[in-house]
């Protein structure tokens, strides 16, 4: 089972943080879908991109994530992240 490692008012500092966040980039910002998504997939794709495009492809799996609100687990929506960080 899932136990949160931040406590209560971290969680909500973070939280709170985002929401900035995404104000402050003018970024729609959605819950994901699932809500606790697993980013192991993600993660590990970012790791075999090295540093050569790595920052094009954690952009797009944030887009994915929280605007999109794709499942980044998913190897398709990970393939499109892949496909959509080679454009120009």
């Amino acid at each position: 089972s899932y136990s949160d490692p931040l406590s209560g008012p971290k969680r909500a500092h973070l939280l709170a943080d985002v929401r900035r966040n995404a104000a402050f980039y003018n970024t729609p910002l959605r819950p994901p879908k699932p809500p606790r998504p697993n980013s192991l997939p993600a993660l590990c794709t970012a790791i075999l991109l090295g540093s050569d495009g790595n920052d094009d492809f954690r952009n797009e799996v944030f887009d994915a994530l929280w605007q999109q609100q794709s499942d980044i687990s998913d190897s398709n929506v990970l393939a499109e992240c892949l496909t959509r960080r080679q454009r120009p």
